[in-house]
C-alpha cells in the first residue's frame, strides 16, 4: 500500500521496466493494471518495448500470466519456440506503447524486429489501443442522390428505396432507383406524402405501351416536361430538373456540363 510503481534504480528503469527485462509476465501485467506508465526509458533510452523485443526469447517463469497466455495463443507460433518477448511486446503494444519511439541508438522498436510476422501482429495490437482511444465516429448522414445534400431521404413505397430528400422527390412519380411506379413516399418520421395513383382502366396496356414511348422523351425526373438538357454521358432531363443536378440521375456521373436541346 503506497508503492511507488515508478521508483527509479541506479540504471534508470522503474519497476515495469524491470519486469519486462526479466521476463516476469505476471508481475508486467500486474504493473500495468496498476497505471504503470508503458513508454518510460531507461539510461539506455530503451523503453519496455524495446526491451521485450531485443529479449525475445527471455527465460520466464512459469508464472501463470493468462492475459499473455492468450497472446500466446494468438501468435500461433510453432511448438517448442518461446517468444515470450513477442507476447510482451503484444501485450504492451494493446496499452499504448509506443512503436516509433527511438532510443540513444536511435532505433525504435520496430528496427529491432528481425520477424515479420512479429512485426505485423506487434503493429494489429497498437491498432487496438489506438481504436479505443478514438471517439467513437458518427455515422455520416445519407446523401439524397440528387442534390447530394446531406438531407434525411424520404422512402418510396412499395419498392422500398431511399434514395432522395422530401425537396426533390415531390414530383418523381417512379423511383429513380429501380423504376417501379411510387405509390406514396414516407418521411423518416413515419409522414407520408401521396402521389398520384396509377390508372387501373381497361387501357392499362396501351396506357403502359404509351408511356414506353413517353419515357424515352419526357424527363425521368418530374415525369412531365420533355428532356431538353442532356449531359456528357449521354443522359437527359428537363431543363428546370438539370438545375438542381450535379450528378446524373440515371448512371450517378458528376455532371460537369449541360447542353440545351431547345
Amino acid at each position: 500500500h503506497g508503492a511507488d510503481i515508478e521508483i527509479r534504480n541506479n540504471r534508470h528503469q522503474t519497476p515495469l521496466l524491470l519486469a519486462v527485462s526479466q521476463g516476469h509476465t505476471c508481475l508486467l501485467e500486474l504493473l500495468v493494471s496498476r497505471g504503470a506508465r508503458v513508454n518510460v526509458t531507461d539510461e539506455d533510452g530503451d523503453t519496455c518495448l524495446h526491451l521485450a523485443l531485443m529479449r525475445q526469447t527471455v527465460a520466464t517463469e512459469k508464472d501463470g500470466s493468462p492475459m499473455l497466455d492468450a497472446i500466446r495463443s494468438q501468435l500461433n507460433l510453432s511448438e517448442g519456440e518461446d517468444q515470450t518477448g513477442a507476447a510482451i511486446a503484444c501485450y504492451l503494444a494493446q496499452h499504448g506503447a509506443e512503436l516509433r519511439a527511438r532510443n540513444n541508438q536511435g532505433k525504435t522498436p520496430m528496427d529491432i524486429i528481425t520477424d515479420p510476422k512479429i512485426e505485423e501482429v506487434v503493429k494489429q495490437f497498437a491498432t487496438v489501443f489506438i481504436q479505443k482511444q478514438a471517439p467513437p465516429m458518427k455515422p455520416a448522414a445519407p446523401e439524397c442522390d440528387v442534390c447530394l445534400n446531406p438531407n434525411p431521404l424520404v422512402t418510396f413505397q412499395p419498392c422500398g428505396h431511399s434514395v432522395v430528400c422530401e425537396e426533390c422527390c415531390i414530383k418523381m412519380k417512379k423511383c429513380i432507383e429501380c423504376k417501379a411506379i411510387i405509390d406514396f413516399k414516407k418521411t423518416r418520421d413515419g409522414r407520408v406524402i401521396k402521389s398520384e395513383q396509377p390508372s387501373h382502366s381497361e387501357e392499362v396496356i396501351l396506357k403502359k405501351r404509351l408511356q414506353e414511348l413517353e419515357d424515352t422523351v419526357i424527363c425521368p425526373i418530374c415525369m412531365e416536361r420533355q428532356r431538353s438538357s442532356v449531359f456528357l454521358c449521354g443522359h437527359a432531363t428537363c431543363g428546370q430538373c438539370a438545375d438542381s443536378l450535379k450528378n446524373c440521375p440515371i448512371c450517378r456521373r458528376p455532371i460537369k456540363h449541360k447542353i440545351n436541346l431547345f
